[in-house]
């Protein structure tokens, strides 16, 4: 690789994390709000949907993130 390479290697690699941390956070949110006893179940049944489709984008995300055809 040379240095162009590498950075935008980086690049890539820097906004790739930065969607899954924003979901990570997310995620914890939900699993707090769902824990904390306040939600119904059908409140909870949606804060898991939600939770799940952040999961699913994020695999999504893992698996199409990359940089010269390489994952």
């Amino acid at each position: 690789l040379n240095l162009s390479d590498a950075v935008s290697l980086a690049t890539i690699a820097d906004s790739a994390l930065q969607q899954v941390s924003s979901m990570v956070t997310r995620m914890a949110e939900l699993a707090n709000q769902a824990a904390n006893g306040s939600f119904s179940t059908t409140q909870r049944k949606t804060l898991e949907s939600e939770y799940r489709q952040l999961d699913l984008e994020i695999r999504r995300i893992s698996a199409s993130t990359s940089f010269n055809k390489i994952n």
